[in-house]
């Protein structure tokens, strides 16, 4: 009885260890070092300027970077593998709030 608690416990730790690591953390250095203000990633598969740099070039956004090739030593932290290009991504001073193909729904967080 013992020896099976004890495994049905160690199950369970290494469960729980499995699902605390498993989760997507943002890379530090990509978030905003200004409260109110947002970091955005964009991967792109050609040269051109999002539309939202023109719109919000200091207002919302304290830094913008893109990159052209999705394996970029940078990105090893962000799931851009197998996405369709470009990806967004938004992140505020704590978390990654954004992930996406459209760059409409970036425009909505910045306005947000």
């Amino acid at each position: 009885m013992t020896r099976r608690l004890l495994i049905i416990m160690s199950i369970l730790v290494i469960s729980l260890m499995a699902g605390c690591t498993g989760g997507a953390e943002a890379p530090e250095h990509f978030l905003s070092e200004e409260e109110g203000k947002y970091s955005i990633v964009s991967v792109q598969d050609s040269i051109s300027t999002p539309a939202f740099k023109e719109s919000f070039t200091d207002d919302n956004i304290y830094l913008s970077q893109t990159y052209f090739s999705e394996s970029h030593s940078d990105l090893d932290d962000l799931d851009v593998g197998g996405e369709e290009l470009p990806v967004f991504f938004v992140f505020d001073h704590e978390e990654m709030v954004l992930k996406t193909s459209d760059e409409a729904e970036v425009v909505e967080v910045l306005k947000s």
